[in-house]
């Protein structure tokens, strides 16, 4: 495989990197010696600080050495999309999810299924196998009521470890306090505006909380 053809490889930055060790092909030259080791270059956008994993990567892997360039985000889909269109894309992108349809539609994507090793897909579950089991994250809130939980609290996107442990004693502590129909819903309302005082500039901490129960 020649690793300075110009792809568009999309996926975490540590998987596709991880990836791209793999890339090396094998002629099957038996007693040949192996000519020099080629180095390639791949360039990698992303809004992110990936800086330190970019260095990581560098300093292990001599021969495939990655060139990151860090976009604002406010201008950071423009300037992707427009590189996709020019045909002079970066060989490696960070792109979110809700973003994928559009660069599925410019073709900006490479099918990489049969390049990627079971042991590294296992490592990223979420990478090949999100879109396959979303209704997983439907059933979920189901599945703590059928188990006897009256009340569940849940998130429509992610949050740490610590946020959802606050917010889901918060409102364990409130809930047994108010009555009637929209008690459970005025014991989240509580929960959800605590965290906005807490985080007024960190929506994505306290919009996502939904309840399910009575």
């Amino acid at each position: 495989m020649n690793l300075s053809r110009r792809g568009f490889l999309i996926g975490s930055g540590a998987a596709a990197l991880a990836l791209a060790a793999g890339c090396a092909s094998d002629d099957g030259g038996g007693t040949q010696q192996a000519a020099p080791e080629e180095k390639a270059q791949l360039t990698f956008w992303t809004f992110l600080d990936n800086t330190a994993e970019v260095a990581k990567w560098n300093a292990k892997n001599p021969a495939i050495q990655v060139k990151a360039e860090n976009v604002p985000a406010q201008d950071y889909y423009a300037k992707l999309q427009a590189a996709v269109k020019a045909g002079n894309a970066p060989d490696i992108a960070l792109v979110e999810y809700q973003f994928l349809p559009t660069m599925v539609a410019a073709g900006a994507l490479a099918d990489l299924t049969g390049k990627v090793s079971g042991d590294l897909q296992g490592r990223f579950p979420a990478a090949h196998s999100g879109d396959l089991l979303a209704d997983e994250a439907v059933t979920l809130g189901s599945a703590f009521q059928l188990a006897g939980f009256r009340h569940v609290v849940a998130s429509l996107w992610p949050l740490s470890d610590r946020i959802a442990a606050d917010a889901a004693r918060a409102f364990y502590r409130l809930v047994p306090g108010r009555t009637g129909a929209d008690g459970a819903a005025e014991a989240l309302r509580a929960v959800s505006l605590g965290l906005r005082d807490t985080y007024p500039d960190r929506p994505d901490l306290w919009a996502s909380l939904v309840h399910s129960g009575a």
